[in-house]
This record gives structure tokens, sequence and C-alpha cells, in this order.
């Protein structure tokens, strides 16, 4: 006899939509020709092969899809103006200014009474389409662009309108090599598998991020796979903290009844020995691992650590995990408490049922939990709820009580 199988979801502080487009290629870029096998197995096939593109640490002025006509046509549009948005605020207004300079430098502002961003450097590119690349902009990252008419589509900031001219002259043979940052290189170097069967719902679990600014995502064992944009940029102005932008139409890789029609994906991004954390960890084949791999933050404290295995009805799985805070001030940790409660699937996402269960209590005793100090946390789970969704819970209680959860999926359990 088999029992009813479960799917336990940690829908908490990672619970923000991140999915993407469709079932094709095609669909991927806007020309929507329903489901089509064999473009899904060629996805993901691409997905898998190496990209000819990234022999070279530095990149250099290459065309793509595109004559050498079309991309100095490119080039002068972009050149020609400074690029800009601009809205009212309740205090001033606020501006953004993009110049690309026919010389090869660039200026990327933002602010209104306070500078929020003056990033200087020289720029390059790697043209994908008559009008399309992306930018390699050495002090701030690499920026997919579309050019539009008098619009510049850039994807950080959104659109902007062309502004006051630009006198400087130069031609793309001008352009001086860009050494994109490490983060870019690494992702690039792909494919990158999510490292735990979290979040299956809603996020890929397989991501290639390919040179031109494209990439492809699968999901569920590739049951659904598109194509995406995706910019990867510095948000302060110490180069410390990373976003990627990820954008696709349509959207139909959320196996929710209601969806967007488009899914608008902007995360912080980070690489920690190996493991790529973006909403949830990412490896390469070569370092996965039998264990499933948690990464939590809960905004005062952050954990890391394994799960032996996949979490099934009645069966026993440790949970090994390290813990320590995330601010400058210590806190005070005198017990955790991880419990499951039931949830519903709804359209937009989840609603509470009322049943729960506590899985494990640990004392700890009141230590002050501080950012370069990790204290180990070694639990054994055995959940029983029976319910298709479950919110798995992990509460820190101490001079403040903070929850926090990831995404987990508990496969059918056989008996």
């Amino acid at each position: 006899m088999q029992r009813k199988g479960l799917l336990y979801a940690f829908v908490g502080a990672f619970g923000a939509l991140w999915a993407g487009g469709g079932s094709s290629i095609e669909a991927a870029e806007g020309r929507d020709s329903g489901p089509r096998p064999a473009s899904c197995i060629a996805l993901s096939a691409r997905m898998s092969a190496p990209d000819p593109g990234v022999a070279s640490a530095e990149v250099l002025a290459t065309r793509g899809e595109a004559t050498y006509e079309q991309e100095l046509q490119l080039f002068e549009a972009l050149t020609a103006h400074a690029w800009m948005r601009c809205a009212d605020g309740p205090m001033a207004k606020s501006c953004t200014i993009v110049e690309l300079r026919a010389d090869g430098t660039y200026l990327w502002s933002a602010g209104s009474d306070v500078v929020a961003r003056s990033d200087r450097g020289v720029w390059n590119w790697r043209v994908s389409s008559p009008w399309a690349g992306a930018l390699f902009l050495s002090s701030s990252g690499v920026v997919r662009f579309e050019l539009s008419g008098a619009e510049l589509d850039f994807p950080p900031v959104g659109r902007l309108e062309a502004g006051a001219k630009l006198e400087v002259k130069g031609n793309p043979s001008q352009l001086k090599p860009v050494t994109p940052p490490a983060l870019y290189t690494e992702l690039i170097n792909g494919p990158w598998l999510k490292a735990n069967d979290f979040d299956s719902y809603r996020l890929p679990d397989r991501i290639r991020f390919f040179t031109g600014g494209r990439a492809a995502f699968g999901y569920r064992d590739g049951e659904c796979v598109h194509e995406s944009t995706w910019s990867v940029y510095t948000v302060d102005r110490a180069g410390r903290i990373w976003y990627l932008l990820a954008e696709a139409r349509p959207n139909r890789c959320d196996v929710r009844d209601v969806q967007p029609t488009a899914n608008s994906f902007r995360s912080p991004i980070e690489l920690l020995d190996g493991t790529l954390l973006l909403q949830q960890p990412y490896r390469r084949v070569q370092d996965l691992s039998e264990k499933q791999v948690v990464v939590l933050d809960a905004g005062r404290w952050r954990a890391t650590g394994t799960l032996s295995g996949q979490l099934v009805e009645g069966e026993t799985v440790v949970l090994d995990l390290q813990v320590s805070g995330a601010r400058p001030q210590p806190m005070r940790a005198d017990r955790v408490t991880i419990s499951l409660h039931s949830l519903e699937k709804q359209d937009h996402g989840f609603s509470y049922t009322g049943e729960s269960e506590v899985l494990a209590t640990v004392d700890l005793g009141g230590v002050m939990l501080e950012t370069r100090e990790k204290l180990p946390i070694r639990v054994s789970l055995t959940p029983r709820l029976v319910t298709d969704w479950a919110d798995l819970r992990i509460e820190l209680e101490g001079d403040t009580s903070m929850p926090g959860s990831v995404i987990a999926s508990v496969h059918h359990s056989k008996s």
C-alpha cells in the first residue's frame, strides 16, 4: 500500500515569487507557439554545452547576431545621447543618468538631494542582435540592454529616455578590454544545479548563464524550461553586495494556478565556498552530494548546513546547522524550535489549515550569537503530519523571537 506522498514547503522568508516562463525557446522569446518537446530537448542540451564565448577573461567588442553595419548603427545610437529617467519624490526629484561615451568611458549616476550612485569607468559590450546585447561596465557589473527607438531598456533601472547629446567621438574598435567581475566569470562556468529540492514549485533546479545576457532555466527535471535575459551588478559603492536580475516572458513554470504574465526577478546573489546562493543554494555537478544544502537568512541570524536526505513521512533525517548572528550586535539565543504547519494550496499561494506539529526543540542556554562565531545544532526530524503542503518553521527564541524558513519537498512513502 502506498501512502499519500508529502511535499513540505518552507514558505516564509524566501516566499517571494520567482519562476520563469514558457516551455520552449520560442515561447521564452515571445513567439508563443505552445509546448514543443523538441525545443525543450534542444534547450536542455544547450544548458549543458560549453559556452564558446568564455574562452578569454577579458571581453572584447564581439559581434553577435548583427552585421558590422548594424553594430556601428547600434554603437552610434547608444553613444549619441545620455540616457535618463527622473521621478518626483516626497522631498526632491530623483534621477538616474547613464552615459555610454564613444571614447569607451561611462557614467552611471543616481540620486536626488543625496547621491545614491556615481559609477565611473570604462565599458565594452557583447552584441547579441541589431538592437540588444550585454554591457560590461568596469565598476558596476554586466548589464543586459535593449534599444528601442528613443528608449534604452537598462534592467537595473528600467526604461531610460534619450537625454542631452554627447559630443564625444569614437567607434567600437576603440573600446578597451574590460575584465568581468569574478562572480560573472563563475556564473558562466556552469551549469548550476539546485543543491536541494526546496521550493520546486517556483524555483528552477538547473540554471545556465550565457555571455550575451541570456540564460536558460529548467524546472522539475525538465518538466518546464525557458530562456531569460539576465544582469549582475553591484548595489553598494564598495562592490560587496551583488544582485542578479532576470526576466522571462511569459511566465508558465510556476505550478500555482494564477501567475503573473512575466517574471521579473531581482535578488541578492553570493558565492560562498563554491555554493551559489540565489534564494536557494546551487552547485556545479561535481560538487553535489546526497545531502541537501540548507541556507537560511532570518534577518538577525543566519544558518547554513545540511539535511541528511529527503523528507519522507514517518522516516527520520538528520539536520545539521551552523548558526551565527547576522548583525553587529550579539543576539541571545535561549532555544530553537522546529515545527511543521499544514498549508492548503491557493491560486496565489498558500493558506494555513491550523494543523501543526513540533519536530524538535533544543535548549541553547542563553548563548550569545555573534557574526564570526558559529553555533552547531544537530537534530533528528521525523515528520508525521499528513498533508500535501506544510511550512517547516525554524524559530530562534531569545531576546527576540525570529522564525526563518526555506522550501523543502517530501517524496512518496511506501509501506
